[in-house]
Parts: C-alpha cells; sequence; structure tokens
C-alpha cells in the first residue's frame, strides 16, 4: 500500500504530497538542481531552479552561445545520432545473442548428453591451453617474441 504522503527529495523543501504527484512536483520543485541552460557550451554551474534565471542573467557563457550556433547544431545532431546507432547496435546484439542461445539450446537437445559434457571438457581443457599459450609466449626472452 502507497503512503498517504511523501516528502520532497530536494534539499531545502518541505513540500509533501501524496504518491501519484511525486513526479510532477519534481518536474517543478523550486529546489530542484538543474545544469545552467549554457552548459552546452561549457558552463560548469549547477544551480536551484529557483535561483537559474539570476544565474542566467550573469552567465559568461550565454555570450559565447549565440556566436556559435552553426557548430552547436550540427554537434548535437551527431550526438543524437550517436546515441541512436549505439542503442540499436546494443538491441541487434541482444538480439543476436538471444537467438544463438536458442540455437546453441536446439543443438543440445539433439545432441546425445554425453557427447556435449564431452565437447564440454574439451573446450574447457582448450581454453586452458591457450591461456597457458598466451602466458608462455607473453613472457620475456621468449623465442616467440624475438625476431
Amino acid at each position: 500500500m502507497l503512503p498517504l504522503s511523501v516528502e520532497c527529495v530536494n534539499d531545502g523543501c518541505s513540500a509533501r504530497f501524496t504518491p501519484l504527484l511525486s513526479r510532477y512536483h519534481t518536474s517543478v520543485c523550486p529546489q530542484s538542481l538543474h545544469s545552467c541552460l549554457y552548459h552546452s557550451v561549457g558552463c560548469p554551474v549547477t544551480v536551484r531552479r529557483v535561483e537559474m534565471e539570476s544565474h542566467i542573467v550573469s552567465c559568461p557563457y550565454k555570450k559565447i552561445e549565440g556566436l556559435f550556433p552553426h557548430i552547436f547544431r550540427p554537434i548535437k545532431q551527431l550526438q543524437t545520432a550517436v546515441s541512436t546507432v549505439e542503442r540499436r547496435h546494443w538491441f541487434m546484439l541482444s538480439d543476436l545473442r538471444r537467438n544463438l542461445q536458442i540455437q546453441i539450446d536446439q543443438l543440445r537437445s539433439v545432441i546425445p548428453p554425453h557427447l556435449v559434457a564431452q565437447n564440454d571438457e574439451a573446450a574447457a581443457a582448450t581454453t586452458q591451453n591457450e591461456e597457458r599459450h598466451q602466458v608462455t609466449t607473453a613472457q620475456p626472452g621468449n623465442k616467440c617474441l624475438e625476431s
């Protein structure tokens, strides 16, 4: 059961409201912290919503923003494009992994269990041998490295 009222999480705010209004209050709370509106052009300041207007009036980065709009717009578009590509790749890799796991499970259901166990043991032994080989070839003075 939800509590009847909750308190705002922002320091300096003593507002109480129902849980259903929590998201709304967070979006308008005067004590919530926000990056300066000119953060995209380099302003490092974080201020409370109630102080934002006075900061913006004196923010030195305000002058810079107007000088380079033709640069910042393409940068924002590139950032958006990169995020989109990253999300697509993540989903594609997730789907690929899921499909491969399904295929592995299907193959294991067809192969007799004693062969699967032997194959798992052989794969583990191969992995151990490969790791041993990597350690030996990486040691100083090893003929593999001297050429």
